[in-house]
């Protein structure tokens, strides 16, 4: 969904991101830092709840930040693609352990993180085939940091009820987002043949 905005958060994005293109920091170096703040997360959860939301923006930043400033600094890599797609999926994981510590059902997390790889993994299969995927979806990755955001705000507040509402919710727009992937993809492939 917050795909459709990107031409309006592009230039927020890269204004934040001068500072590093000034410093001529390493893009990848953005990433690694991003999958630390996701790390900390987890001691974190058992230490100071509070912190939790904090890092999870943090690390939702500089994950975006990566690729503004390897754009800028023209070091867009195929590594670099890489390491920030798999980061991407190691930051999810470790944003739904400290979710369980705050009080999010495990079932739901696990339900969450499946569709969130089958989300991203139905992008790859389809770009592989040549089927554009981008912005195609209910929740994207920028939507559902928003929604682990909300729900670590949730946990740190200790409102576990409300948490495992809207964590369920979460997952069943994963799911959707699952099956409008697969029929978008399974649609094109069936028009190449």
């Amino acid at each position: 969904m917050l795909s459709r905005f990107r031409s309006k958060l592009t230039p927020l994005v890269e204004s934040l991101a001068r500072g590093f293109i000034a410093a001529k920091i390493d893009p990848n170096v953005l990433t690694l830092m991003g999958l630390v703040a996701a790390i900390l997360c987890i001691p974190s959860a058992y230490l100071a709840r509070g912190l939790v939301p904090v890092l999870i923006v943090l690390s939702s930043l500089l994950d975006a930040l990566d690729g503004a400033v390897a754009r800028a600094l023209n070091r867009v890599s195929r590594f670099g693609a890489f390491l920030d797609s798999f980061t991407d999926r190691l930051q999810e994981f470790l944003y739904l352990i400290a979710l369980s510590i705050l009080g999010l059902d495990p079932y739901i997390a696990m339900l969450i993180l499946a569709f969130s790889y089958l989300t991203s993994y139905l992008r790859a299969l389809g770009e592989l085939r040549g089927v554009k995927m981008e912005g195609h979806g209910i929740l994207e990755r920028s939507d559902r940091a928003i929604l682990f955001l909300i729900l670590s705000m949730l946990g740190a507040l200790g409102m576990r009820n409300y948490m495992n509402i809207l964590g369920f919710v979460m997952a069943i727009l994963c799911g959707a987002t699952v099956i409008q992937r697969f029929l978008r993809v399974g649609k094109a492939l069936r028009l190449l043949e």
